[in-house]
């Protein structure tokens, strides 16, 4: 039997790594969602039947960065799990944008580390990726 799929939100300005992520994850046994901006993630949140497992956010973003946007995610979604991304280390961050409820995850990462801070975030064992060109 297979396992449920989960839907990911990533949330990234930088376009290569927004579409790197979608990528990556788009390998394993997760629905992908994706916005370039905070309120983009907010209209996909309020989506009706919208069901968002976890969420990669980039921490600094222009107009609603990271730090803005979790409390508005958590009022849509309560129950989603986020990963909270920065070129900054978790100190520095944590310095400026406070103690957010989210696991941090500090760029550059590699894939491993992504699939891991996801599944720390949403539990359970890391899925089998899917071959390449593998229906």
């Amino acid at each position: 039997m297979q396992p449920e799929r989960q839907t990911i939100l990533v949330v990234e300005d930088e376009r290569v790594l927004r579409e790197f992520i979608g990528a990556v994850l788009n390998r394993y046994p997760y629905d992908v969602m994706m916005a370039s901006n905070g309120h983009a993630a907010l209209k996909l949140c309020r989506h009706p039947g919208a069901q968002i497992a976890a969420a990669i956010v980039g921490l600094v973003m222009p107009d609603m960065g990271g730090d803005k946007l979790l409390p508005l995610l958590k009022t849509i979604q309560p129950n989603v799990k986020v990963v909270l991304t920065s070129g900054l280390s978790e100190g520095m961050a944590r310095d400026i944008y406070g103690e957010p409820d989210a696991y941090f995850l500090q760029k550059p990462y590699t894939v491993k580390e992504l699939i891991e801070a996801i599944e720390k975030v949403i539990g359970g064992a890391t899925p089998a990726a899917k071959t390449v060109g593998a229906p």
